[in-house]
């Protein structure tokens, strides 16, 4: 099985060691992949941060780009989302044609609650982002992505200000 961790150049740090400590613990290769530019590059070709004046387009170039790059050459991807993240993602199915990326998308936690991930995650030692026990119940990129307080919502804390709530992977379409 193919795995990778999508690496838009924003990162935080956490995130990259945790990439780290799973491929160590599991004993596998957990591939980079990056966008074709680099921060420094893109950045510049756009007159400075576009996540400050156009996330939805840094999300795109960033994010599903990169996803449409390195998807083109599988039929399925999985990932980790659930319905109880918020309203975007309530029906979430666990199993669907992804007509976005040409792929099956794969869900299998999409019935899971936040309590059964981390009862999971402490009963198998299962490595996680420390950013969790620091208020960030959902990690993005750090320019975009702060802590929530215990009454927020835990999706809250990703583009604060901003309507925007999905990057865009997990979105029918653009």
């Amino acid at each position: 099985m193919y795995i990778f961790n999508l690496d838009t150049g924003y990162q935080f740090r956490e995130t990259l060691e945790l990439r780290d400590r799973i491929a160590e613990k599991y004993g596998i290769v957990v591939d980079l992949q990056k966008p074709e530019l680099s921060v420094e590059t893109y950045e510049a070709a756009h007159g400075g941060p576009v996540y400050q004046s156009d996330p939805d387009r840094c999300c795109f170039d960033r994010k599903v780009a990169v996803l449409h790059r390195v998807a083109k050459d599988y039929d399925a991807w999985a990932t980790g989302i659930r319905r109880d993240q918020g309203p975007t993602r309530a029906d979430t199915p666990i199993v669907r044609w992804d007509k976005k990326f040409g792929l099956v998308k794969i869900s299998p936690l999409a019935t899971w609650t936040k309590s059964d991930v981390w009862k999971r995650i402490h009963d198998e030692q299962v490595p996680y982002n420390p950013l969790h026990d620091q208020g960030y119940p959902s990690i993005g990129c750090w320019p975009c992505t702060r802590s929530v307080t215990a009454d927020e919502d835990e999706r809250a804390g990703r583009w604060t200000g901003k309507a925007k709530t999905e990057c865009g992977l997990h979105t029918a379409s653009e």
